[in-house]
Parts: structure tokens; sequence; C-alpha cells
């Protein structure tokens, strides 16, 4: 037995070291299997998977014409580095000789107003340059982030190459790739930070030239107004004075040589050169542009005399037929002056091209004359107030000659300067004219006043315009042979911008007065029952329409005086400063906020009733009654909502509500407890309704219907058609008899009497026949006769029958028409009262 054992323990012993060999002997053919099988797998990989191996030889030879050519740009981008240095010497020369000549103090307005066009033509060049630089750069820093990310991608597939395996020639090829890949990555990362780093440095430097020059623009245009402000009050010595024709003769010399400039042919191609460099293509469509927009005016020029030949006829809208009038007249020329306007602010050429400014303002001024003219002819064709022939063909002159002054001014201005000697000549003549103008004319109209015919309005009209017409030359008279030549063209200017802006102030005022009376009168056509004014929100848009209408006539006549747009933006302020009174924040645009939000409500209150009653209540199935209370509560909240927020707007804060509530109290309680009273006794009767709108009640034995539950009062009309105006805490602490609470039906009884010895049954039988053929008389509950009484000339019936309340008193009306007729017919007799008289003697009276 213990041989045995011995036996099986060496026999396992034997076993495990075998079973031990033959894993080792396994494991080491497995290893060098795995091997083998993985750099055949390696292969097949690298074989099976083409579209590695070709995207990488594409993006190889991709990136290395991307490296050539951002090389290429990087030496491009070096030139112009050097050009770009050199115009910003320049610019900073010229920001120096700009500094000169804002401490110059003999420096003529003409050449700060050169240097000043200058200044913008530079920063409109530099700001094409920074746009063009920016876009690069962003352009530059895009592909560098790219690179980057594509740096980094490449280098991550590298390391997950099995470098184990790189004695196979396909991986080889592979690895070699991409390290060629990685390092064009390299110079093209390398590359575009340069790019990066020139731009941005010049773009620094370009940034800071383009606030230098910005800052001398700002400095220049207000030297500008200073120098024009100074100049309207600034004395010159007169130029007929001797010393001062030599200045005369040389600015002569100096007007005709540029006279001959302008109709050179080098003027005018510098002229399109430059604005072909500032705006190139754009040039192009901006003609294009042009073109459309007066074919679309030709367009609308047409529909205009169709719609004042077919819509507003001048006997229905005589305003509206006269501005479509004079806006059709001048539709083309208007248009072609807001399109140089916009466009040369668009481009910013107004400042950087003199003459641009030039063109504007003829532009201008020719528009100004020809509204003038057209306005001239079509209030004598309107019949109404027509001024006289001879007046009317002297006020074409003015306006002609006015004209012609403004042009030729602006030329000669243009070609010499403002402080030219030579425009005093020309104001001279002009002025003269004007006043020969004003004695032929008005010498014209004294004769015309012998009319009697003349209106008397009219004649102070045209008293106080001659007055006028002789104060406006007078004082430019007086201003400029005082020496205050520059005062005396503001002067004129200023009267002229004044008159165009009365024009079309008028014109706008009596179309809004025309809109508001045709308004009026729709809404005074239209049944009583029906809700007013018949259109809330046309009514709210007329509202609004005279507060844009003030506003905007206010604000041109400030830009008639030479107001800027600073100074309407500092009057706006001036108008929102803020006033603190007690605890509240006021101000005068916040009480016209308020007042807008007001009328807005106004609308909303008129235009929810309407909706209320109309579309949502309307089949509701509720009582006429009901649906007006539900209206006018809900009107109230929303008249809440409104003041709370007009409050808010205006300034006044929870804690002044609280003030305002506190002192309502403390007059509650001494002067005003009828008035709230009233108040509470009306919401009383919107909530527990014991008397509704369109109820029939009866006051004081006066019969009504009622109209409208007021916040004070209610109005009662009553069938005579007088209007009662009851306080509402009358229907709460008095009796009032509602006929139609809950019920429109009412029985009404007729008494009747016939003679004595009558048929009663045909009497009682005639009566039942009259009451049941009325129509008034409701079937249900019907009709019956009483016999109520023996009087003493009669026997008393009673006929008592139902109606409704609307229909009452037709219904007793109708039924003893009917009565009277039946009995006369049927013999009936209606008794006259008898009386018994007794007579006694006087013998009965001595026994």
């Amino acid at each position: 037995m213990f041989f045995f054992k011995k036996t099986n323990c060496y026999f396992t012993v034997f076993c495990i070291l075998v079973l031990m060999l033959f894993f080792t002997v396994n494991k080491g053919f497995s290893e060098e299997e795995e091997e083998v099988i993985r750099k055949n797998q390696a292969i097949e990989d690298i074989n099976g998977n083409t579209n590695l191996k070709v995207s990488i030889e594409t993006t190889l030879k991709t990136e290395t014409e991307h490296v050539g050519k951002l090389k290429k740009q990087l030496s491009d981008l070096r030139e112009t580095d050097r050009i770009l240095s050199t115009e910003m010497n320049a610019y900073k020369v010229r920001l120096s000789g700009y500094g000169n000549i804002l401490v110059s103090p003999k420096i003529q307005i003409e050449d700060i107003e050169k240097a000043w066009a200058d200044t913008n033509a530079a920063l409109t060049s530099i700001s094409d340059t920074l746009k063009y630089l920016v876009q690069n750069r962003d352009v530059v820093r895009q592909s560098l982030e790219q690179a980057e990310e594509q740096y980094e991608l490449n280098e991550k597939q590298l390391l997950d190459i099995n470098t184990d395996v790189s004695d196979i020639s396909e991986i080889q090829t592979l690895v070699d790739n991409f390290q060629s890949l990685i390092k064009l990555l390299s110079f093209k990362i390398q590359y575009l930070e340069e790019l990066h780093k020139i731009y941005t440095e010049k773009i620094d430097q370009l940034e800071d030239i383009q606030k230098a020059f910005t800052e001398f623009s700002g400095k220049f245009d207000e030297q500008i107004k200073l120098r024009k402000k100074e100049a309207l009050f600034k004395r010159k010595e007169s130029p007929l004075l001797l010393q001062n024709w030599k200045q005369v003769r040389e600015e002569l010399i100096l007007l005709f040589s540029q006279s001959l400039l302008l109709f050179s042919k080098n003027f005018w191609s510098d002229m399109v050169r430059t604005l072909w460099k500032t705006s190139d293509l754009l040039l192009v469509t901006a003609l294009v542009l042009f073109g459309i927009i007066q074919i679309a005016l030709l367009r609308i020029r047409r529909y205009f005399i169709q719609l004042g030949q077919v819509r507003f006829l001048p006997e229905q809208y005589p305003w509206r037929h006269f501005i479509l009038q004079i806006f059709r007249r001048s539709l083309l020329l208007l248009g072609t002056t807001l399109f140089v306007y916009f466009y040369a602010h668009l481009r910013n050429f107004y400042s950087t091209i003199p003459v641009i400014r030039l063109v504007f303002h003829i532009l201008l001024t020719w528009l100004f004359s020809q509204w003038s003219l057209v306005f001239l002819k079509l209030w004598n064709q309107r019949g109404k107030y027509p001024v006289p022939g001879p007046l009317v063909f002297r006020l074409r002159i003015l306006i002609i000659l006015i004209r012609s002054f403004a042009i030729v001014y602006l030329v000669i201005s243009w070609l010499v300067g403002e402080s030219s000697i030579i425009l005093f000549f020309v104001r001279i003549p002009f002025e003269i004219s004007l006043l020969v103008w004003c004695i032929l004319s008005w010498k014209t109209f004294r004769k015309s006043m012998t009319d009697p015919d003349r209106s008397p309005r009219l004649s102070k009209m045209q008293y106080f315009l001659m007055e006028l017409s002789y104060l406006i030359v007078g004082g430019g008279i007086i201003s400029e042979f005082a020496g205050y030549g520059s005062l005396a063209i503001y002067w004129y200017t200023s009267w002229a911008c004044t008159a165009v802006s009365l024009l079309w102030g008028g014109l706008f005022f009596f179309l809004l007065y025309e809109w508001n009376k045709r308004f009026k009168t729709s809404a005074s056509t239209l049944p009583e029952t029906s809700a007013k004014p018949a259109d809330p929100l046309k009514w709210l848009f007329l509202q609004i329409c005279w507060l844009i209408w003030l506003g905007i006539f206010s604000i041109s006549l400030f830009f008639a005086w030479g107001a800027k747009q600073a100074v309407i933006i500092g009057f706006f302020k001036l108008l929102s400063k803020n006033m603190t009174l007690g605890g509240m924040n006021l101000s005068f645009l916040g009480f016209v906020y308020g007042i807008i939000i007001l009328l807005c409500t106004h609308a909303a209150t008129r235009v929810w009733k309407n909706t209320l009653i109309k579309k949502i209540l309307a089949h509701s199935g509720l009582r006429s009654g009901l649906k007006e209370s539900i209206t006018t509560l809900t009107i109230y909240l929303l008249w809440l909502f409104g003041i709370l927020i007009s409050l808010s707007i205006i300034g006044v804060n929870t804690t002044s509500l609280t003030v305002v509530f506190g002192a309502l109290g403390i007059g509650l309680g001494f002067g005003l407890q009828n008035i709230f009273n009233n108040f509470i006794s009306g919401i009383i009767l919107l909530f527990e309704r014991p008397i509704q709108v369109g109820d029939a009640v009866e006051i004081n034995g006066i019969w009504g219907e009622v109209r409208k539950i007021n916040v004070r009062s209610t109005l009662v009309q009553t069938y005579d058609n007088a209007s009662l105006i009851i306080p509402n805490a009358d229907f709460i602490s008095s009796q009032v008899t509602n006929w139609s609470f809950r019920d429109a039906r009412i029985r009404r009884i007729i008494t009747v009497g016939v003679a004595y010895g009558s048929d009663t049954e045909a009497v009682r039988q005639t009566l039942l026949e009259i009451a049941e053929k009325q129509f008034t008389v409701l079937k249900y509950p019907g009709p019956s006769v009483l016999f109520t009484d023996f009087g003493d000339s009669a026997l008393i019936f009673k006929l008592r029958f139902w109606t409704d309340v609307d229909n009452c008193l037709i219904a007793e009306s109708d039924i003893r028409f009917e009565i009277d007729r039946l009995f006369r017919k049927r013999n009936i007799q209606i008794p006259f009262p008898q009386r018994d008289i007794h007579i006694r003697s006087e013998e009965n009276k001595g026994e």
C-alpha cells in the first residue's frame, strides 16, 4: 500500500512537470506567432487603408502649395509694410501741420475748412485700409488656429503608429510622410504667426493715427463753428475804403482763375478719379440706384395724378389735394436732393469733397424756391382768398431773385472763400433789389385795398406781411453797412428757411384740421346708441399726429435759425431733466409721455368696449344690463391701470401715492364725502344691479330709461327726451320704481263707464275683443274684464291686460281709440256725470 502511494505521488509530480514544459514551449510558439500575425495585420491595414495613404499624400501636396503662397504673401506684406510705413510717416507730418493750424490765430476759416476736409478724407482712407487689414488678420488668425489643430492631430496620429514595425517599408513611408507634413505645418504656423504679427502691428499703428485724425477733425469742426459764430458779430471795415481795392483786384483775379479751372477737363477728371478711388464699383452701383429711384419717382408721380383726380378731389379734400399737387410737381427734384444728401453722408463725401456740398446746397435752394412757386400758383387756383394778380407777379420775381442770388453767392463763396470782399459787392445789389421790390410791391398792395369786397382778416394779414418784409430787408441792410455782412447773410437765410417751415407747417396744420373736421362730422352722424368716437384707433392716431406735427414744426424752426443737432439734443435733455419735488422726480417729457399713455388708455377703453359688447358677449345670452355692468367694471380697471402707469412715468412713486391717498382720505373726511359716496354707490349699482342700463324706471312720478351709469351719477333719459342726471347715492338711499327689474312685462288697467241700462255682457265681450286684437297686448297672461262698481252716473268696468314696458303707453292709447270707435258703433253709451237738483220755494220754506 505504501509502495502504491509513493508511486502515485511520483507520477503526479511527473505529470505536473510535463504540463509545465508543454505550456512553456506552447507559450514561446504563441509569442512568435503573435509577432508574425501582428506584422501581417499591420501590413494588411496599411495596404487596405488606401484612403489614409492617398489623403496624407494629397494633404502633403496641398500644404506644400499653401506654404509657398504664404511665403510669397509674407514677402508682399513686407513690401506693403514699407509702403504703409511711408504713408503713416506722411500722416504724422500732416498731423503736426494740423497742430500748427489750430494754434495759429491768423489762419483763415477757408484754410481750416480745407484742413477739415483733408482730415475727413484721410479718415476715410485710413478706415478703408483698417477694414482691409482687419479682414486679412482675421483670415490669418483663423488659418493659424486651423494649422495648429492640424499640427496637433498629425503628431497624435504619428505617435499612434507602432514603431516596432517600422522596418516594414509601407509603414516607414507613411511615417516619413507624416513627418514631412508636420514639418510643413510648422513652417506654415511660423509664416502665419509672422503675418499675424505684422498685421497686428500695422493695425495698432493705424488705429493710433486714426484716433489722432479723429481728434483733429472734431477740433477743426469746433473751430469752424466758433469762427462762424465770431464772424456773425465781428465788425469788418467797409470794402469801399481805398486800401481794400488792391485786395479786391487780387480776389477778382483768383475768382477768374478758379472759374476757368471749373471748366477745365482736369478738374472733373480728378474729381471722378477721387470718387472712383473712394467708392470703386459702389459709384456705378449708386448711379444705377439713382436711375432706378428716378424711374420709381416717375411712377409715383403718375400715381399721384390719378389719386388727385379720383380720390382726393379738391371739392372734398382741398388740403390733401393741395399738398399732393405740390409733392407731385417737385417729386423728382426732392428725390434727387435726398439721394445726393444721404449718399454723400453715407460715403463721407459731404465733408471730404467740397463740390458735393455745393451741389447739395444748390439743389436745396432750387427745391425751396420750387415749392414756393408751386404754392403761389396753386393758391390762386384754389379760389379762396386769392392774391391780386400784380402782387403774384412780383412775388414770383422775388422768389426767382432770391434763388438766383443764392446760387451765385454759393458758387462765388466756394471758389474764393466766405470771407472774400467780392461777396460784399454781390450782397449790395441784392439788398437794394429787395428794398426796391418792397417799395413797389406794397405800393401796388395799397391800391388793391380800395376793394370793398376784400376780407378784413386778409387785409390785416397782408399789412402784417408788409411790415415784416420791411423789417427783414431793413435789418439786413443795416447789418451790411454796419460791417456785419456775415450776420446779414445769416439773417436772410434764417428767414428764408423759416418761410419754408411755415409753408409746410401751415399746410400740414390745415391737413390735420381737415381730417379732424371730417372725423367729427362722421362721428356726429352716427345714431345715439352707437359708441363714439366711431373709430377710437383713428382718433388716437389723429391726436398723436397733432403731437408729431407740433414737435417737427418746433424743431424745423430751431434748425431754421441755425440750431444744430447738439442743440436739439440738449433741448430734449433739458425737457427730460428731473425736478425733485418732495419724493417725486418730475420732468416735462414725463408729463408728455403720461398724457400719451392716458390717450392710449382712452382709445383702448373704446376699443375694448366695442369688442366686449359686439364680439365677446354678443352671443353669451346675458342681459344687456349685465353686459353693460361687466363692460363698465372692466373699463374702470383699464383706467386704473393706465393712470398708475401714467403716474409712474411722470415720476410719482409708491411713497408719493401713499401721500396722495392720505390727502385724499383727509379730503373725503371734509369736502369730498359726497363724491366718494356717489362713486361707491356707482360701484354698488354695478355689482348689485338694482338698476341696469336699458331699465325703465320711475323717479318722483317721472318715467325714463337708464342710459349710462357713470362714476358719479346715472343718466336717465325721459320719454320726453329730457336728460336726468341723478347722483348714484339717490338710487341706493331713495325709493326707485324699476318697471323692468326682473321682467319687462307690465300690467295696465283702463277704466271705462257705461250708461245704466247697457248690456253688460256686450260691454265685456267688446272690451275683450278690443284687447285681443292689439298686437302690443300679450296673449299670455290674457286680458280680463272686471265689473267693479255702480257709479253715480255709470256702470264701472276695468279692462286689465299685459304688455311690455316699451309699448305700454302706445297700447293704452290704441285701446282707448278702439273703445271709443266700437262703443259708438254698437250703441254703448259712455254717459256724462248726472246730478239731481232739488229747488225749494219760499212758501215751502215758511211752512
